[in-house]
């Protein structure tokens, strides 16, 4: 499972950019994993309501050829409400991952591959 889509140079979306246009960079998941929240939370937090979060890495690389221990083209965390995972219709959980990416900036319009 990825997801494809170009990665501007500039692109705001991701904490790593390397600053320049790849088209068809293959987005796919590093890491996932859930975290017990409740407690840790702070007011200013938009979680802050939720009692378990996933926390979603997901790297870019320049194509589904690529090793994992290959220089990363974009690189990105995303924490979300575990609620929000659940409401996905895939079989597995990281398939839930992937089809809540899809919902959000910068993986909405990215082709699943």
């Amino acid at each position: 499972m990825a997801i494809q889509k170009t990665t501007e140079a500039k692109d705001t979306n991701f904490q790593h950019c390397i600053g320049i246009k790849v088209e068809n960079t293959y987005h796919r998941i590093a890491d996932a994993i859930v975290i017990r929240y409740k407690e840790n939370n702070a007011d200013h937090d938009p979680l802050k309501n939720a009692d378990w979060i996933v926390k979603i890495q997901v790297l870019g690389f320049p194509s589904k050829d690529s090793d994992i221990g290959e220089p990363t083209i974009s690189g990105k965390w995303v924490a979300v409400d575990v609620t929000e995972i659940d409401k996905q219709t895939a079989d597995s959980f990281i398939g839930k991952c992937y089809q809540y990416l899809k919902t959000i900036e910068p993986f909405k319009d990215g082709t699943d591959l």
